[in-house]
């Protein structure tokens, strides 16, 4: 037998643990090991009922990501675990997700704890369920429940579990002893299985589950369309299918979305932000306690950094130079606090809370005390004086931040040599992700600190050189810069706006543009052209979409006759596809530059600091599905127009010579 699996006995109960740590997922190994214990306790005279349990934390987890290969695979497991003769009870605590959730679905009684957390996670994988419990659930609970269950891709806890009729019973104490129990009862009454496949309860009103599935089929779709699609018609097939043939629907409709696109762009992601979490070369350093925060220079980015941290119980200190500008930025957070208040994410009391601990001050003097000091000053020169004054009064090992990004290396070696190992620059890309630029004295103690620091906030920490100038500001330039050239090559903003939110773009580039203001933009050849030509927009919005600013179209019109290349109709496909192979590209010179450590924090990046949605995958995800040759013609025609901005990175043409692509590239 399996060291994943191991078998007991309480009685006439036998009692079976899955035991494959850290959640108990049922791969290869112990499906085979499961399956085979669950047979042999069926033809045990000796054994009169199963209790099924997950060692550790959770009843079990984990799912597939591609159509299972190996013998048993899932639903064959739970085939055998519901069409057991004996009463299987399943012993259910903790997260119990997916995989773990359709054991659970495929037993005849489930015995809860109160800590249970039951779901099935995963469309956030672009993917189905893929043991039956597209079958399962809508003849237990019905389609509206089951629905929304599969749908919000969320667990759900104990209690609306037992309200749905997914669980029989919660149970106190230790859920192995209550399992037990119930087990005994069944043997002595005895009771037999009760196999939800055989429940009808759920499809009981024929009319009110075709309304339930139709309702849901006129929702939007999100990241996960195709497989929300697959997933609704395999729950409408519980309805119109047997149930056999219902499993075999389900199970095509799991191998065509595992193979999409999309579903393999969401795992990627999925992947890419666990393994962005993980900094094997800082495991065994310590980081410093940060508790309190300073921001200094009322930039773009303090409300929402001072309402993060204040959220998570740091204390916040907010600097700036005289009454009017402190005054400004209060009022500025404040808005923050109100919008955050409105939108559900705190309440009032939270807000109170928060801004109980911060504090507002004139100068850097009162800023000795804090642990970490986050100048949010854009221009170099304001940004390096600023860290000359703040050097005087910051104390030993307390951290200093730039958010002038782009200057952090030039800023370290502003200050006194001994401040320089404390230097690093910050860049926090929308709601979950904390750049950090390492300076080259930026220490490994400072390093992990800031990582720490951004796990308190929530974000995902993504590092890079700061030399390197910003991986997220290099992205967008490059995004920037695409939209341009386009627009010379004959698209109107307009075009490249809505080529480029139809692909996944949360704002398009020219629209950005427009809303954050041309000073604050990315400085493309065309932002600055229109600036010296004295113009202060690219585009106007209107109710139909955005028209080009005047001035913006004479610059455009100049420097279209300047180009080799004559304006003509450019497609949506022309415009996704040259956009992102911009995007591509400027990925690969951060890694041809080693200025981030993989394509997975580029992609990682691509998602916060660009706004593209999960079911792209990424930048260099995305080049990798379309393939490299064709970024690679997509790049010389974007040359054309702008010489020198789009010439391709080294690195693609060597992964396209040996046959490789960006998934494959590992740093030398």
């Amino acid at each position: 037998m399996s060291d994943s699996v191991h078998i007991g006995a309480r009685g006439r109960v036998a009692i079976l643990a899955v035991d494959n740590p850290p959640v108990n997922a049922p791969t290869p190994d112990v499906r085979r090991a499961l399956f085979d214990a669950v047979a042999a306790a069926d033809v045990d005279p000796e054994i009169g009922a199963i209790v099924l349990r997950g060692n550790g934390r959770s009843f079990g987890a984990g799912a597939e990501l591609l159509a299972a290969q190996d013998i048993p695979t899932l639903s064959t497991l739970c085939a055998r675990i519901e069409s057991c003769t004996k009463p299987v009870v399943a012993a259910l605590h903790g997260l119990t997700l997916t995989n773990g959730a359709e054991l659970a679905l495929a037993a005849h009684y489930r015995v809860a704890s109160r800590n249970l957390r039951i779901g099935w996670s995963e469309l956030q994988l672009g993917l189905i369920p893929s043991g039956g419990a597209t079958q399962r659930l809508p003849r237990l609970i019905g389609a509206s429940s089951a629905l929304d269950v599969f749908l919000s891709a969320r667990p759900i806890p104990a209690n609306r579990a037992k309200a749905m009729g997914l669980v029989d019973t919660i149970e106190r104490g230790d859920i192995v002893e209550a399992a037990v129990r119930f087990a005994n009862a069944l043997v002595e009454a005895g009771t037999g299985p009760r196999r939800v496949r055989d429940f009808d309860a759920g499809l009981g009103d024929p009319s009110s589950f075709a309304k339930a599935v139709a309702t849901r089929r006129t929702e939007p779709g999100g990241d996960a369309a195709e497989a929300r699609a697959e997933l609704i018609a395999c729950v409408e097939g519980a309805l119109l299918l047997p149930f056999e043939e219902g499993l075999a629907f389900e199970e095509a409709a799991f191998e065509t979305v595992s193979e999409a696109d999309t579903a393999q762009a969401l795992r990627h992601l999925y992947f890419a932000e666990r393994g962005a979490r993980r900094f094997p070369d800082l495991a065994q350093i310590a980081p410093r306690e940060i508790n309190r925060v300073a921001l200094v220079g009322g930039g773009d980015g303090v409300p929402e950094l001072a309402l993060r941290c204040l959220r998570v119980g740091l204390s916040v200190i907010l600097a700036e130079p005289d009454e009017a500008a402190l005054e400004e930025s209060y009022a500025t957070l404040g808005e923050a606090f109100d919008r955050a208040v409105a939108m559900g994410h705190m309440t009032e009391a939270e807000a109170d809370d928060g801004l109980s601990r911060l504090r507002l001050v004139c100068g850097f003097t009162p800023l000795t005390g804090s642990d970490l000091v986050i100048d949010t000053t854009r221009g170099t020169g304001l940004a390096a004086q600023n860290a000359v004054a703040l050097d005087m009064v910051m104390q030993a090992g307390a951290i200093f931040a730039t958010m002038a990004t782009q200057d952090a290396g030039r800023i370290a070696a502003a200050v006194a040599p001994a401040r320089r190992a404390n230097i690093l620059g910050l860049a926090l890309h929308g709601d979950g992700a904390l750049e950090i630029l390492e300076t080259a004295t930026t220490s490994r103690t400072v390093a992990a600190s800031a990582i720490a620091f951004a796990a308190n906030l929530g974000a995902i920490a993504v590092r890079s050189r700061a030399e390197a100038g910003g991986a997220g500001a290099r992205l967008q330039f490059a995004l920037h810069a695409a939209a341009d050239a386009l627009v010379l090559r004959g698209a109107s903003p307009d075009d490249v706006d809505r080529a480029l939110m139809d692909w996944g773009l949360a704002e398009g580039p020219f629209a950005m543009r427009e809303r954050v203001g041309l000073d604050a933009a990315p400085r493309t050849p065309l932002t600055k052209a229109v600036l010296l030509a004295g113009g202060t927009s690219l585009v106007r919005f209107t109710e139909t979409g955005i028209t080009t600013h005047p001035v913006a179209t004479a610059e455009i019109a100049r420097m279209r006759a300047a180009t080799p290349d004559r304006p003509r109709t450019v497609s949506h496909e022309t415009i996704t596809r040259g956009t992102l192979a911009a995007l591509a590209n400027a990925g690969a010179r951060l890694l041809g530059e080693t200025a981030v450590r993989s394509p997975a924090d580029i992609d990682v990046l691509a998602v916060y600091a660009l706004g593209l949605a999960r079911r792209v995958g990424g930048p260099m995800k995305a080049a990798d599905l379309v393939g490299l040759l064709p970024v690679r013609k997509s790049l010389d025609r974007l040359e054309t127009l702008a010489p020198g901005a789009f010439q391709p990175a080294p690195l693609i043409d060597d992964l396209i010579k040996n046959g490789r692509r960006f998934s494959n590239w590992t740093a030398a």
